[in-house]
């Protein structure tokens, strides 16, 4: 019984550790011509342009960028899914193959017993299953798997007629 769960465990940890949390924030360059713009983000002066701002990936944001002198621009920087998801797809093979590699160390302990490679193989598509599926909901609720619409938002200025 000790054996069964330290195979278990050793799985569970081995997925486990390859789960990667994602940064909610994302890096953005604001510009304008011509420069030093007032920037005003979701509400919010942010400063001058260029400036290089920090915003959460969930959310779509609203840009403005006003200078005497100058029409106001406004614009959006969206957030978007990424393919971050499918990632998630891969564990269940990963745990088949990390449960079939403890199945197959069973093997060396005793004789090859095929129930051990089988149950080996699997516990640890199971566990890999419940990681993949679990790791999907997080992201899909999270939407941790978003991204920016773009790296870099750039706002040209007309002249007030």
């Amino acid at each position: 019984m000790i054996h069964k769960t330290i195979v278990l465990l050793t799985l569970i940890v081995s997925l486990a550790s390859c789960c990667k949390m994602s940064n909610q924030l994302e890096e953005v360059w604001i510009t304008s011509n011509p420069p030093q713009a007032e920037i005003v983000i979701d509400g919010y002066h942010c400063g001058n342009s260029p400036l290089l701002v920090e915003l959460d990936k969930k959310y779509d944001h609203s840009v403005y960028l006003f200078k005497e002198g100058y029409e106001t621009v406004e614009g959006s920087i969206y957030s978007r899914r990424t393919i971050g998801s499918s990632r998630n797809v891969v564990w269940p093979f990963a745990g088949a193959a990390i449960g079939t590699g403890i199945g197959i160390a069973c093997c060396g302990t005793g004789g090859c017993i095929i129930p051990a490679f089988v149950v080996g193989t699997a516990l640890g598509t199971v566990a890999g299953l419940a990681i993949g599926v679990t790791g999907t909901a997080v992201d899909l609720g999270t939407r941790s798997d978003c991204t920016l619409s773009g790296h870099h938002f750039h706002g040209e200025l007309p002249l007030q007629q």
